[in-house]
């Protein structure tokens, strides 16, 4: 059995208008996130691998990318769903 991780950084921003916490939290602010993804499995006979890295590699820069760009957390959510279910 064979496990890889692969982490990466992503910045996003957001604000929390309609909260008890005033104004200051209705402007827009961000946050540094990092996130970790891990496989697990039984290297393929033929390729000796548990995944095509790089099919890995471009699902991940895609849900980089996703995370980058997402500003609300309901669009966060949604973005998010959309790259996992593959609704582009």
């Amino acid at each position: 059995m064979w496990e890889l991780t692969k982490a990466f950084k992503f910045e996003a921003a957001h604000a929390l208008p309609g909260t008890t916490l005033g104004e200051a939290s209705e402007e827009i602010h961000g946050h540094s996130f990092r996130s970790e993804v891990t496989i697990r499995g039984i290297a393929d006979p033929t390729t000796g691998m548990v995944t095509d890295l790089g099919l890995l590699d471009r699902a991940l820069a895609d849900v980089q990318k996703t995370l980058a760009d997402a500003f609300q957390p309901g669009q966060l959510r949604h973005r998010i769903e959309s790259v996992f279910v593959g609704n582009h």
